[in-house]
C-alpha cells in the first residue's frame, strides 16, 4: 500500500461519506419516557440510511403493552418482556433508552444480529424500583459507560471528515514526537467545546460547524504539501487546537441528536470522549503500522516521493473543498 494507493481510498471515502454521516453516529434512537400510570412517550429517531426501512411500525413492544401513535400504554403491569426491532440490517445498531419514574435512564445498545432487547420487571410487589438496589444502581453505571464509550468509538467510523483532518495532521506533522502534542491539544480542544455545547453555554448553527470542518480538512492538506516553514509546519498544534474547537461543536451536534441520559451527563460525556479517542489512536497506530510495513517491503523500490506526498493531500484537499461547498451551498441555499 503506497500513498497512492491511499490516496485512491480518500476519494472513495468521499463518493461513500457522500451519503450523509459524516459527523453522524450511524445509530438510531428509541427513547422510551415514562409520563404517568404506565404510560411512556415515544422518540424514535432512524438513523439516515434506516429513515425510509424501519419505522416506527416496525418496531415490536411487549404484547401487554398497546402503542397509540407516540405513545405506549404498559398499564398496571408496567414496561417489561422484550422489545424487538424487524428488519433491521446486521449493520445497524439502535440506541435503547428508558427513563423511568425516579431513576436514572438506561440505556442498551442492540444490533441487527441480535434486535431484542429484554426488560426486567422493574416493579416488586411494594411498587419500588429494582434499580433503587446498589448492584443495580453499579451495573446500571457500568453498562451506560461502556454504552457511550463504544458511541464514541463508533462516531470515528464513521465520522470520515473528522479521520481525514487527523490523517492531514499525521500528513503536515509526521512521525514524530510533535504527533503527540498536535494530537493531544486536538483532543483537549474538541473535548471543551463538546462540554459547553451540550451544557448549552455556546450554540453555532449545525450548517456552518459542518462547513468550517470541512474547510479545515482543505487547509490541513494544503499545508501538509507546502515546501515553505509556515505557522502551521513550526506550530501544527496551533492549527490543530483552533480546529478541534469546532470539531468539537460537531461531535456535540451528532450527540445531541442521540441524547444524553440527564442523570449521568457527565460521567456520559468522559465515556463518549473515551470512545472517540480510544478509536483516534487505534487509527494512527494503524497508519503509523502501515507506514512501517510499507517502508520495510520497499526496500528494493524508490523511496515515497514528494510527488506522491502531494497527490495523497491533493485528494484528501479535493474531498475538503467537496464537501465546503456541498455544505456551504446547502446552508446558503443556493
Amino acid at each position: 500500500m503506497t500513498l497512492k494507493n491511499l490516496s485512491y481510498w480518500v476519494l472513495v471515502l468521499s463518493f461513500i461519506s457522500n451519503n450523509g454521516f459524516c459527523h453522524a453516529l450511524g445509530m438510531s434512537l428509541l427513547f422510551l419516557e415514562h409520563r404517568d400510570a404506565g404510560a411512556y412517550k415515544i422518540k424514535w429517531n432512524a438513523a439516515k440510511d434506516l429513515e425510509h426501512s424501519v419505522t416506527l411500525n416496525k418496531i415490536k413492544f411487549p404484547q401487554h403493552c398497546k402503542r397509540v401513535l407516540d405513545t405506549l400504554d404498559c398499564g398496571d403491569r408496567g414496561l417489561y418482556g422484550e422489545i424487538r426491532v424487524s428488519q433491521l440490517p446486521p449493520h445497524a445498531e439502535v440506541l435503547i433508552r428508558i427513563q423511568q419514574p425516579n431513576t436514572s435512564a438506561s440505556n442498551q445498545v442492540i444490533t441487527g444480529k441480535h434486535p431484542v432487547y429484554r426488560i426486567n420487571n422493574m416493579a416488586k410487589n411494594s411498587g419500588d424500583s429494582l434499580e433503587t438496589s446498589p448492584f443495580s444502581k453499579r451495573h446500571h453505571w457500568t453498562r451506560n459507560f461502556a454504552n457511550y464509550t463504544y458511541i464514541g468509538l463508533e462516531h470515528i467510523v464513521y465520522g470520515y471528515d473528522h479521520l481525514l483532518f487527523v490523517l492531514g495532521l499525521i500528513l503536515l506533522v509526521g512521525f514524530s514526537k510533535r504527533l503527540v502534542l498536535t494530537v493531544s491539544l486536538f483532543t483537549l480542544a474538541h473535548s471543551v467545546t463538546l462540554a459547553m455545547s451540550i451544557f448549552s453555554l455556546i450554540s453555532i448553527p449545525s450548517p456552518v460547524v459542518e462547513m468550517v470542518i470541512a474547510l479545515s480538512i482543505t487547509l490541513v492538506a494544503k499545508e501538509a504539501m507546502e515546501t515553505d516553514l509556515s505557522l502551521s509546519k513550526r506550530a501544527p498544534w496551533l492549527m490543530a487546537l483552533i480546529f478541534g474547537l469546532v470539531h468539537g461543536l460537531g461531535f456535540a451536534g451528532a450527540l445531541r441528536d442521540l441524547g444524553l441520559p440527564e442523570a449521568s451527563i457527565p460521567a456520559s460525556l468522559l465515556a463518549f470522549n473515551m470512545g472517540v479517542e480510544l478509536g483516534q489512536l487505534g487509527i494512527i497506530l494503524f497508519i503509523y503500522f502501515l507506514f512501517r510495513v510499507c517502508k520495510a517491503m520497499s526496500w528494493h523500490k524508490k523511496p515515497i516521493t514528494r510527488q506522491s506526498l502531494r497527490l495523497c493531500c491533493y485528494s484528501i484537499g479535493a474531498v475538503g473543498a467537496f464537501w465546503t461547498i456541498e455544505r456551504g451551498s446547502q446552508f446558503f441555499s443556493v
